[in-house]
């Protein structure tokens, strides 16, 4: 498997939905490819914040839960514009 199967794979990959052999392809690279493994990291972090955005409980939105890169990184783009 390669970076770019991975990122083709990632959704069903955090799902739960790849069959086994795929499973086992795409966590091999993960385990030999650091640069995929924080690419899945911030996927996840973005997918939790993203939630807890638009969630209806206001006990989800911790501002503190953000990543501080990631904050940056909004406010950058807000400014460019």
């Amino acid at each position: 498997m390669t970076c770019q199967h991975l990122i083709e794979f990632l959704t069903e990959y955090i799902e739960g939905q790849l069959p086994l052999s795929q499973r086992t392809a795409f966590e091999l690279h993960l385990a030999i490819c650091s640069q995929c493994r924080a690419y899945l990291h911030n996927f996840k972090v973005t997918i939790e914040a993203t939630q807890k955005a638009f969630s209806d409980d206001p006990t989800d939105a911790n501002p503190g839960d953000v990543p501080e890169q990631l904050v940056r990184a909004i406010m950058n783009a807000r400014q460019a514009n």
